[in-house]
């Protein structure tokens, strides 16, 4: 009985679903993950970069400067909006790539977000370091946002403490969609293991 009930239990989990697993890379040390979430406007999303770069292997006094994005095809963006950003970053976005002085501004597929705070740029290197940036980004049409297999791709600056650059870091990656469990989901998952748990007692057994 017991067996029967652990199976059950184990279908009932697969079956609500499980928070997907972002791709990620590494890029000098410092690991970048890009991932989506559908806003339910259609053709609206919301677009996710983490950079943990608390293992970045540059110099000991780089920084974390200006990044780039390229999540859609060229010229298929409707409009980008900055929804959150560490303190330092610009509010909004320019398209165009991005070089070792900046944010080039150019009609590439790329947006780019300067940092502009004080100092070079934000800390690299330690534990901790840890940055997330969230922008709401709006297609032509679904299809173009890039969700292939390294699809999609980016470009960061690194600056030194000489307000240098330290080299921009270039790579391709996936843009995952995010998804968890429906509310109604877990709610159904609830009972189904209330039940359970009622029928082992009454059966003499536990789960």
């Amino acid at each position: 009985m017991k067996t029967k009930i652990a199976v059950v239990c184990m279908f009932l989990l697969a079956c609500t679903g499980v928070a997907a697993h972002a791709d990620s890379i590494d890029l000098n040390g410092s690991d970048y993950t890009l991932s989506y979430t559908p806003t339910g406007t259609p053709k609206v999303y919301d677009v996710t970069l983490t950079i943990d770069a608390s293992g970045y292997a540059g110099g000991t006094s780089d920084f974390l400067n200006d990044i780039a994005l390229k999540v859609v095809k060229k010229g298929d963006i409707g409009s980008i909006l900055v929804l959150s950003a560490p303190a330092g970053y610009d509010t909004s976005v320019e398209t165009g790539g991005l070089g070792s002085q900046g944010c080039k501004g150019n009609s590439s597929a790329y947006f780019c977000l300067d940092y502009t705070g004080g100092g070079d740029g934000l800390a690299v290197g330690s534990s901790g370091d840890v940055y997330t940036f969230s922008f709401l980004v709006d297609v032509d049409k679904s299809k173009d946002l890039l969700t292939g297999m390294d699809d999609a791709a980016l470009k960061i600056l690194y600056d030194n403490s000489r307000g240098k650059s330290a080299g921009v870091s270039k790579g391709k990656l996936t843009l995952t969609e995010s998804t968890t469990p429906e509310p109604s989901s877990m709610a159904l998952l609830g009972t189904a293991l209330v039940g359970l748990a009622l029928l082992a007692k009454k059966m003499g057994g536990a789960v």
